[in-house]
């Protein structure tokens, strides 16, 4: 069956089936397509733990040598290997060496086509070699190489796994997108009167940045949130005298954020 093509893009469906050793041949060809978001770079960042800047600080980005964020060059290579697993030969593919080289940025908004092609069958032991490709939308290269894989010997097909959906979201953003929403309302006027944390101590603050309180007293506190988020060592001792300045400080920042 050469120079066949599968293009999974538009047969998906509920079922999740490979091929095996046997029904591939030299020239097959197997490709998909996706456009990259924003949230798949911030999502690829949370499970890889690469939060390198390039990749999540768009105003860091901007003055990169891409000038904005990029893609982690690993996010193709997943794509590589997510067509290899579960669709081109799919289940039961165990996968033993992949090379890559990259050669263009991926950016937000690209639409990326993946494709492998089979260049090498190895009878003895069902290893199979593919030449891996991806392109953007207007066709330049962004990634290549060669993978490596055992194909699997056993037919496979099964009913996809409804996999849990990912929500991701910056709260500060959130925050600031309701705030947008409310109508404008005079400051009400409130006393912090035993805060249970440090967050909650700031959030006055932030309250009274946002115009929506004005915090006027704060009853009892520990001296060590006050020193952090008046920017003193937390490790000063607490005595009274400290204890009056520090809420002296509060004070005035209330008022200057009012």
């Amino acid at each position: 069956m050469p120079n066949t093509m599968h293009n999974l893009t538009d047969t998906q469906d509920d079922l999740i089936e490979n091929l095996t050793y046997t029904e591939l041949s030299l020239g097959q060809r197997a490709e998909f397509s996706r456009t990259v978001r924003m949230a798949d770079i911030q999502a690829f960042a949370l499970v890889s733990g690469d939060v390198n800047p390039a990749h999540v600080d768009a105003e860091y980005a901007q003055d990169t040598r891409f000038h904005g964020v990029i893609a982690h060059g690993m996010f193709a290579g997943a794509l590589i290997s997510s067509l290899l697993g579960t669709e081109f030969p799919g289940p039961g593919t165990i996968y033993l060496e992949q090379s890559l080289r990259f050669q263009c940025p991926v950016r937000v908004g690209d639409r990326l086509t993946v494709a492998v092609t089979v260049v090498e069958k190895d009878d003895t032991n069902h290893n199979v070699r593919m030449d891996c490709v991806v392109v953007n939308q207007l066709m330049k290269t962004v990634v290549s190489g060669q993978a490596l894989v055992k194909a699997p010997e056993t037919k496979v097909s099964r009913s996809r796994i409804a996999m849990p959906t990912m929500h991701l979201f910056d709260p500060t953003a959130r925050l600031e997108a309701w705030m947008a929403t409310q109508p404008a309302q005079p400051r009400l006027r409130c006393a912090v009167v035993h805060p249970c944390d440090e967050v909650s101590l700031r959030g006055a603050l932030d309250a009274a940045q946002y115009g929506s309180a004005r915090p006027a007293n704060c009853m009892r506190w520990p001296a060590s949130w006050v020193c952090r988020l008046m920017g003193a060592p937390w490790w000063t001792p607490p005595t009274a005298t400290r204890r009056l300045r520090l809420r002296a400080q509060w004070l005035r920042e209330v008022k200057r954020r009012c």
